[in-house]
């Protein structure tokens, strides 16, 4: 611990004995002798002192008088007493009257040892003592404060003229806020009212801390810098000046509620380059009695900054300036918001009872949940749930009550938590889901999601639409969908069974008739295909998607789905670029039409969202994971792009951004999609963004794992 030590004896053999051995021992202390009772007085007047050992008797003032004196002005400085009048009596009149210790004057290192450890004991208790006795006046002020601030603020007269700055700001955490920044910049500032008190101060000057402000005289010059060199300076700007002891100080105003209530400083420092009148500053330490060997040692250690560094430093500073003045001006704009808080705890609880009024009676089940658990609900929703009481619901996650695996395949736990995280980020959500009631029978219900705050928390509102008979109208037009295209194409197959058998037997046509034969094959062709692709969107709407596999070469079925779209994204203005040489003679197991059906949804998707002018990209390779050989077909875009919000949403069955709905479609391709991917084994990638375009991958196992 470096310590500032002031040792007292009339003896200076002996106390320069003492300072020798203390030295030794502690090698930064800093050490100053004196050898009376009246130097010490005069020399902590102007110099700072951790610690004072004095001897006891000494000619004029003995060491008691001293600390009596010191006492009496109000001067806690630790006391320790080193004295050859070693007995009980004396040890116990200086205990009683203030001393922190007592020795007696023993030769030898182990003693001095004892004694700069009791040194440094007294100094940190002191400095508890001290941060406790100002905590405990903090407080007690505090109090009064906050009752002044209290009629200033809410009293219809209440004036903030009544109050002082620190009253307004929070001094303690502004300090911890210029240390740290002082850490990092090494430039000095402070806050100070117009009185000239020092609120919050950093990186002060040992010059200013130990001299100029410790003599009563330029003490006054340093107010009167602090007060009368900063009047005048106009908002958001600073003003530099030398102060009147010769230093450069600058100081920017601090306003609030268009009132000047203080300034920010920066200062004690000289320029980089500037010539010091030293033998000024020599004639001031003569003049006012400072030690001139040491004053002039705190001159030398004054900074020096560069023209670049101060105008930075203010530059912070101004803002900072305009942040407190901004940060003041709301705290009381706070505080007198609350004398408004009880009416509008109130009206609070009126809506309160309003909300629970139009709760209670709504048609629909209506949920509350919080961190994803339910925390209430209507009497429709524990109707709809078939439970006596809403206590068998609270408290649980809606996954608790769902089937594993919704219809679109996705885990009830996932799919429930992606909703509600969307809806806490402010998008409302709506979508349908399969729940259980009580009795262990399936609901199906549609949900609509949305943020909702009560008081100072906020929720998820569930309302819950019983859509349980028309799903079970939804899946018996799916099912009249399926008979439907299942018997037309029979017929289909019969007509182009027998087209094919009179295409056979070209020899015998003439030539009108051998177009008109191709034209009809070509259109059976195209009409089973459809007949075909609507069959599938039943399969992937019933859930019933089962994957003819054939040896098949991935180059050809990629093939097939380009066929025609050439001519589409021209016709568009659209860039078509095709790179599927990897693939080349690439044997794969797969179901070519499904395939080719998934690859072709992705090219429709790209052309459709992409503006004329635009460019999509197929490309094809193989890759492998895991030991594993993948094919991977990307399509690439420079569309609209994607949300990143929406991502994980646009496989869902029937989903359809809200800013495409100008786009003809159903919400089906990219569910047909991802169905195909899972139904080999494989899966499918977005990478997208707002006005960046799109790209997605589809990657198959080439041989798909047995299921």
């Amino acid at each position: 611990m470096d310590l500032s030590i002031l040792i007292v004896d009339d003896d200076p053999e002996l106390g320069d004995f003492i300072a020798r051995c203390i030295r030794r021992e502690s090698p930064n202390c800093s050490i100053s002798v004196v050898e009376s009772g009246k130097e010490c007085l005069e020399h902590i007047k102007s110099n700072h002192v951790d610690c004072i050992l004095s001897d006891y008797q000494m000619p004029g003032m003995n060491g008691m008088e001293l600390l009596s004196a010191l006492r009496a002005q109000e001067n806690s400085t630790p006391f320790i007493f080193i004295t050859a009048q070693g007995n009980e009596q004396v040890a116990r009149d200086a205990f009683m009257n203030g001393a922190d210790d007592y020795f007696t004057k023993d030769i030898g290192f182990a003693h001095f040892a004892r004694i700069i450890n009791s040194a440094e004991q007294s100094v940190r208790r002191r400095v508890a003592e001290e941060q406790h006795r100002l905590a405990d006046i903090s407080l007690r002020e505090s109090e009064v404060c906050i009752r002044r601030k209290l009629e200033s603020l809410l009293s219809p007269e209440g004036d903030i003229g009544d109050l002082d700055l620190e009253d307004i700001l929070d001094v303690p955490a502004l300090q911890s806020l210029m240390d740290d920044f002082f850490k990092i910049s090494r430039f000095p500032m402070a806050l100070i009212d117009l009185e000239g008190k020092v609120l919050v101060g950093v990186g002060w000057q040992d010059i200013c801390t130990r001299f100029h402000r410790a003599n009563p005289e330029t003490l006054r010059h340093c107010l009167e810098s602090d007060t009368q060199l900063t009047i005048g300076i106009p908002a958001g700007e600073f003003r530099r000046y030398k102060c009147m002891n010769g230093l450069w100080d600058m100081a920017t105003p601090l306003i609030i509620g268009e009132r000047h209530v203080g300034n920010v400083f920066a200062g004690q420092f000289f320029l980089e380059g500037e010539a010091v009148d030293c033998e000024m500053f020599r004639s001031k330490a003569r003049q006012y009695g400072f030690n001139e060997e040491k004053y002039m040692a705190a001159l030398d250690a004054i900074q020096r900054l560069s023209p670049e560094s101060v105008e930075a430093g203010m530059s912070f500073l101004t803002k900072l300036a305009q942040k407190l003045s901004q940060l003041g001006y709301s705290n009381i704009k706070l505080a007198q918001s609350l004398a408004e808080s009880e009416a509008l705890t109130e009206a609070l609880k009126d809506s309160e009872e309003r909300f629970r009024t139009l709760f209670e009676s709504a048609d629909d089940g209506i949920f509350l949940q919080e961190y994803g658990v339910f925390v209430d609900c209507n009497s429709k929703g524990v109707e709809m749930y078939g439970s006596l009481d809403k206590g068998e619901i609270i408290g649980h996650r809606p996954a608790e009550f769902a089937p594993a695996v919704q219809p679109d395949g996705r885990a009830s736990e996932e799919k429930a938590i992606g909703y509600v995280t969307a809806a806490l980020d402010g998008e409302p959500q709506r979508f349908y889901w399969q729940t259980y009631r009580k009795d262990g029978t399936l609901l199906d219900v549609e949900i609509s999601l949305n943020r909702l705050s009560l008081g100072s928390k906020k929720y998820i509102q569930a309302i819950v639409r019983d859509v349980t008979y028309a799903k079970m109208l939804e899946r018996q037009r799916a099912d009249l969908y399926s008979m439907v295209t299942h018997d037309l194409k029979s017929p289909i197959a019969a007509i182009l069974g027998h087209i094919e058998l009179l295409a056979s037997n070209a020899g015998e046509h003439d030539a009108d008739t051998a177009v008109c034969i191709d034209s009809v094959r070509k259109s059976c062709k195209k009409l089973y295909a459809l007949i075909d692709g609507f069959l599938s969107v039943s399969r992937l709407e019933a859930g019933k998607l089962e994957p003819q596999f054939s040896q098949n070469d991935i180059y050809l079925t990629i093939r097939d789905a380009l066929d025609g779209l050439e001519k589409i994204s021209k016709g568009k203005g659209l860039a078509l670029n095709v790179d599927i040489e990897d693939v080349l003679r690439t044997e794969a197991t797969l179901d070519h039409d499904l395939v080719r059906r998934a690859i072709l949804n992705l090219l429709q998707n790209a052309v459709s969202y992409t503006p004329a002018g635009g460019a999509v990209t197929l490309r094809a390779s193989t890759r492998n994971e895991g030991g594993r050989d993948f094919v991977e077909v990307s399509v690439a875009d420079t569309g609209i792009g994607v949300q990143s919000d929406e991502q994980a949403r646009v496989f869902d069955k029937y989903y359809r951004s809200p800013r495409t709905m100008n786009v003809r479609g159903a919400g089906l391709g990219l569910f047909m999609v991802r169905s195909v991917a899972e139904a080999h084994g494989g899966r499918v990638e977005i990478e997208s963004g707002p006005g960046k375009g799109s790209t997605f991958r589809l990657i198959l196992p080439l041989i798909p794992r047995p299921t």
